[in-house]
């Protein structure tokens, strides 16, 4: 060891006399070779000082073209995070946070209680219970009807194939309902919807019953079923709003069990009352069931996200008088062009969509 010690010493001074010498015989000031230690100190302090800050002034000359071709990550994905963002919703721009502060927008928590999957599992499933039974009722007035298709006939003096309309008009409605009164919904929010659609639909039983003409008893329906559509095609919506997606088909199954049974308990319970009570009746008993479905509707909550978050930015806007609060569903088009969005998207996709091709044959 000492004769490694020894000759590494050696190496050393020959080195240091041998650039002292050049610099000498070429008449220019050469900065002298320093011992091997030196060097390796220096080289680990210019490495600790690179790592701890930038600002060293004793560097190595390549050391800005390193740091011009290696990409700072962390300041790149800051700088994407803070990127403005444009959001989209059924087509149409809903606001960016590019000229709105991000730390004022309006979101879920973690356990926010106001988000419909963090509702108790008895409400979320109270809730499926209650717009099953709603469905079962709009669905089951289409097909009770049949039932007192022969006292129809008998009391209006009509062919069996008028009386039948009843039911043509009325899957119109419910088909047309879905494109006109449905989609309503993102703009009010499902409980008004399902309210204001529900009722208008109970209280249009109310003439059927009392007819005094087949023609009336054809048209009222029509009207009826298209305020009613809004249940069928929103309740799957309410479904999906409130429950996670581990569990959503099984939601999704037991809240199909009243809708899919309702064309078939609908001639049984219309083929009784109509035995028993006349066909009039067919319309009261009804009325009654939808009653009580509609006092039942009263205990439900939005479940509608977007609904929810534009009324909580609005409740926060008014509760601190500060208008930077705001939320990424705040829309920023006219109502008519999101109506008009909605009555062509089942055409476009009926045309565009292969499985619905199929679909719409069956």
């Amino acid at each position: 060891m000492s004769a490694i010690h020894d000759f590494g010493t050696g190496f050393n001074a020959a080195a240091t006399d041998t650039a002292t010498a050049t610099s000498a015989s070429s008449g220019q000031d050469s900065p002298p070779l320093r011992p091997l230690k030196e060097v390796e100190s220096r080289h680990s302090h210019h490495s600790r000082s690179r790592a701890s800050s930038h600002s060293s002034t004793d560097t190595d000359p390549l050391e800005p073209l390193e740091h011009a071709l290696t990409p700072d990550l962390e300041t790149e994905a800051e700088h994407v995070a803070r990127e403005p963002i444009t959001y989209t919703r059924t087509g149409t721009s809903i606001g960016s946070t590019a000229s709105r502060p991000p730390d004022y927008e309006v979101v879920f928590e973690p356990d926010d209680p106001e988000n419909p999957k963090n509702w108790p599992l008895w409400y979320r499933g109270w809730t499926i219970f209650v717009v099953s039974l709603s469905t079962w009722i709009v669905v089951l007035y289409s097909t009770s009807y049949t039932a007192s298709i022969p006292g129809l006939v008998e009391e209006y003096h009509s062919s069996r194939v008028i009386a039948t309309l009843g039911v043509t008009t009325y899957l119109l409605g419910l088909a047309a309902g879905s494109l006109i009164v449905a989609p309503m919904s993102e703009l009010y929010g499902r409980q008004y919807v399902y309210l204001g659609c529900f009722t208008v639909s109970s209280l249009l039983i109310i003439p059927c019953a009392l007819a005094k003409s087949l023609t009336t008893l054809i048209v009222v329906r029509f009207f009826g079923a298209l305020f009613g559509a809004a249940l069928i095609a929103n309740s799957p919506g309410t479904v999906v709003d409130i429950s996670d997606e581990e569990y959503r088909a099984l939601a999704m199954s037991f809240y199909s069990i009243a809708p899919l049974n309702g064309p078939v308990t609908g001639p049984i319970i219309g083929g009784f009352v109509y035995q028993y009570l006349g066909w009039r009746w067919t319309n009261w008993i009804v009325l009654i069931i939808a009653g009580v479905g509609i006092a039942l509707m009263f205990t439900l909550r939005e479940t509608y996200a977007p609904t929810i978050l534009q009324r909580k930015a609005a409740r926060i806007r008014k509760e601190t008088d500060d208008p930077r609060w705001w939320c990424r569903y705040d829309e920023k088009v006219s109502k008519v062009h999101l109506i008009k969005l909605n009555l062509s998207r089942p055409f476009v996709l009926s045309f565009t969509e292969p499985i619905l091709w199929f679909f719409n044959l069956w």
